[in-house]
């Protein structure tokens, strides 16, 4: 068994959905589809 950590640096979508959640009145938060403001972050991700 390994464990990694990843810095927030290295991981900005998950640091992205963290603070929209942390900024959210909901306790729970279903997103269809990754919010627009995503984009960019997923499309530096999937060119790593």
């Amino acid at each position: 068994m390994s464990i990694d950590h990843t810095l927030r640096e290295g991981n900005a979508c998950a640091d992205f959905l963290a603070k929209l959640r942390a900024s959210s009145k909901s306790s729970l938060v279903i997103l269809k589809a990754p919010p627009s403001d995503m984009s960019t972050l997923l499309l530096a991700d999937a060119g790593a």
